[in-house]
């Protein structure tokens, strides 16, 4: 390899690794039943309301959930969730 090719070859970005995301058996059960209302399209409140837990409950176990499978959005969670099956089932009650 010639010293350009060299050099344009080391400042290529590399490509992005394949993301390896685990399953839904990595997550507690308590942590399933929030993320399906997440997934539903709950609010906080609401899925604290629906589930008869606090809020500061759900805020924690979404966190404990962000942490276990290396997220840091509310945003990644919710793509996790949909891709994994979560939220496919009736609709919840108090979702409008």
């Amino acid at each position: 390899m010639s010293t350009t090719t060299t050099v344009r070859f080391l400042q290529e970005p590399l490509p992005r690794p394949v993301s390896r995301q685990p399953g839904r058996e990595a997550i507690t059960y308590a942590q399933s039943a929030i993320v399906e209302q997440l997934a539903r399209g709950l609010k906080t409140q609401q899925i604290a309301d629906v589930l008869g837990i606090s809020v500061l409950t759900v805020r924690a176990q979404i966190h404990y959930t962000h942490r276990r499978l290396g997220f840091t959005h509310r945003g990644e969670l919710l793509v996790w969730a949909l891709a994994h099956g979560f939220g496919s089932g009736s609709p919840a009650r108090g979702a409008q």
